[in-house]
């Protein structure tokens, strides 16, 4: 992204110097005319095929103006993977400020909220987040130590199932409650999210519940190890395809996922 970064912080474009040096004409590069900072990061998916693409809003406090452009190279239908080179990028965000913590946060921010939500029935996300497998090896994201075992609240995580329309449509909102306090955690995600920012920003999007909901019953609860597993071979976008998978089969009162996940039904939805 170099060809990007560098005029947008200089206000000069090294291309056209770079022509007349090819073609043996003097280049006479001069000063830059300005002295911003341009920040750059990019999103990255795990394997399977794209259901939307939700982006934050380039408007909003602490991206107009400085998120200055966002390069999208998927859209919906498109087969992502996880990437094995540079190119294999999902996409690119460049923020431009005079001041270097404001570009690069903002670039951080809004790479982080990029959601790729990715179909629920696809066998190449399936085999990434439940079995494991991959062409690639797996790479790295958190790494979870589990403390004081031996509440059941502890040792679950349950699934919550709200704003259902009517009682033949059942798959409302699905949301996940931990007991985080039980957790501890090390290492970061893709996007430079650490463990307690990823839940901060789930909870405020309410995929995860800071305590646990005393008006509806779960439908479901898993062992938290493998919702912990999960969340580290996927983070945010892990969890959203878990959320639209349990969301899919309700309806229909199946619970596949679950099971894969040894977990069990609660309830009903």
């Amino acid at each position: 992204m170099s060809g990007w970064t560098y005029p947008y912080a200089s206000g000069l474009n090294p291309a056209e110097y770079a022509l007349k040096i090819a073609v043996g004409l003097p280049a006479e590069i001069p000063k830059p005319l300005k002295n911003e900072v341009c920040a750059e990061r990019a999103y990255i998916s795990m394997p399977g095929r794209v259901k939307a693409v939700e982006l934050p809003d380039r408007d909003s406090a602490g991206y107009k103006g400085v998120i200055r452009d966002l390069f999208e190279r998927v859209r919906a239908g498109d087969r992502v993977n996880f990437p094995v080179n540079n190119i294999e990028k999902s996409g690119n965000v460049l923020a431009v400020s005079t001041d270097r913590t404001t570009a690069v946060s903002a670039a951080d921010r809004f790479a982080a909220e990029i959601l790729l939500r990715l179909e629920p029935y696809d066998a190449a996300t399936e085999a990434w987040l439940l079995d494991g497998k991959s062409n690639l090896e797996m790479p790295a994201q958190f790494r979870f130590a589990q403390n004081h075992i031996g509440k059941k609240v502890a040792d679950n995580c349950f699934i919550f199932c709200r704003d259902l329309p009517n009682n033949k449509d059942r798959a409302g909102v699905i949301s996940f409650a931990v007991d985080l306090s039980l957790v501890d955690s090390q290492g970061c995600d893709w996007q430079g999210r650490d463990f307690d920012v990823l839940c901060q920003q789930l909870v405020g999007e309410g995929l995860l519940e800071s305590f646990f909901p005393v008006d509806i019953k779960p439908v479901a609860s898993v062992p938290v190890t493998r919702w912990l597993d999960l969340v580290s071979r996927g983070s945010r976008q892990g969890l959203y395809w878990l959320a639209d998978r349990i969301a899919a089969e309700l309806p229909d009162g199946g619970f596949s996922v679950i099971e894969k996940l040894g977990g069990e039904k609660c309830g009903d939805c």
